[in-house]
């Protein structure tokens, strides 16, 4: 199909760009619903093409056992544990991840059933407490 349209419209490019829009519409339409293809056994692709139909859904929303902790990820790859922002991965935005309590501030990423591995919260009274042991070990 692309070598065709390119031979098509390449032949006579039209001076504008709104002209080469209607001239690729035109195309399309000729390709779609007039020209009968070989592949098809002369049929043209408007009849033998099947739409999926409907609208696509939101992602679903996953069971996870009730002891783990449930976050949607933000837009940009994060979500918020404890008040603090733990960048996940942009793959997973909008998503319900579960977080699997490990110990202290360790939890396994689960979404769905694929274990992504496991993470560390550093809450900030944690950071401020080894901001001060290491000032003090400094200054020792």
């Amino acid at each position: 199909m692309h070598l065709d349209m390119a031979k098509d419209l390449q032949r006579y490019p039209a001076t504008t760009r709104e002209s080469q829009q209607r001239a690729c519409a035109r195309w399309r339409q000729e390709f779609n619903h007039v020209r009968p293809h070989d592949a098809l056994g002369g049929k043209v692709p408007a009849d033998v093409y099947r739409g999926v139909g409907g609208c696509l859904r939101e992602p679903r929303i996953p069971a996870y056992p009730v002891d783990w902790i449930t976050r949607r990820v933000s837009v940009c790859g994060k979500i918020i544990l404890k008040g603090e922002k733990t960048f996940l991965s942009c793959a997973l935005r909008r998503h319900v991840i579960a977080l699997e309590p490990l110990s202290g501030l360790r939890y396994r990423v689960w979404f769905y059933e694929v274990d992504l591995g496991e993470i560390e919260i550093a809450s900030a009274d944690v950071l401020i407490a080894a901001a001060r042991r290491l000032r003090s070990d400094v200054a020792a």
